[in-house]
C-alpha cells in the first residue's frame, strides 16, 4: 500500500500485541517492507524459498519431563539449531495441560512417566491440538508395550535417553522440512 496508510504502526501494535501475551516465549522480529518484499524477490528469482522460509520461521518447542537435568539437556542439544523456539519446560502433566491452553507449540518432546502420571494418554489430547503439534516421546522405558502404546496414541518419534540423543538434531532438521514443504 501507499505510504501513510498506518501499516507499519499496525504491525507494531501486532508486536506489541504478542510481546505482551507471549513475553519471552514468542520471538517478535521486525523487518522493512522493502527488504521482506527484495528477500522474497530475490528467493523467487534464485529458487531458494526454503532459505527465505527458514529466515521467518521458527519451531515452537515445549519440554514436558520432570528432570531438570533433562530438560537441559535437551534444550543444549537444540540450541545449535538456528529455527528452534523453546517456548516452555514443564515437569508435570497438569503442567503441561495448563501450558497448551494458552500456546500450542510445534513440536513436543515429552517423558513417558512423570511425577504425576503416565502420559501415554495425554498423547491423545495433545493429538488433537489445532495445529497437531509433532510429539517426540523420550523415555528411560523403551519397552516394546510403550513403544506401541504411545504410537497408538499418535507419538511421531520414540526415543531411547540412553541412546538417541544424537538423533534429535536430525529428526528436528527433517521436521524443519516438513513444516517449509
Amino acid at each position: 500500500g501507499k505510504s501513510g496508510m498506518g501499516k507499519t504502526h499496525l504491525a507494531q501494535a501486532i508486536g506489541i500485541e504478542v510481546k505482551e501475551n507471549f513475553g519471552e516465549k514468542k520471538i517478535v522480529l521486525y523487518v522493512p517492507a522493502r527488504r521482506f518484499e527484495m528477500q522474497f524477490t530475490n528467493a523467487a528469482r534464485k529458487n531458494t524459498r526454503n532459505d527465505f522460509l527458514h529466515f521467518y520461521q521458527m519451531i515452537d518447542i515445549l519440554i514436558i519431563d520432570d528432570s531438570p537435568l533433562m530438560q537441559e539437556r535437551i534444550k543444549n542439544i537444540l540450541s545449535a539449531l538456528p529455527e528452534i523456539s523453546v517456548i516452555g519446560e514443564v515437569e508435570s502433566l497438569s503442567h503441561a495441560r495448563n501450558f497448551i491452553r494458552t500456546i500450542t507449540p510445534d513440536l513436543i518432546f515429552l517423558d513417558i512417566r512423570l511425577k504425576d502420571g503416565v502420559s501415554l494418554d495425554f498423547i491423545k489430547v495433545l493429538k488433537k491440538l489445532d495445529p497437531q503439534p509433532i510429539i517426540i516421546v523420550l523415555t528411560n522405558y523403551p519397552y516394546a508395550q510403550y513403544r506401541e502404546r504411545s504410537e497408538e496414541a499418535g507419538a511421531d518419534y520414540f526415543l531411547e535417553k540412553r541412546n538417541d540423543f544424537n538423533k534429535i538434531p536430525s529428526i528436528v532438521n527433517d521436521i524443519m522440512q516438513m513444516k517449509i514443504a
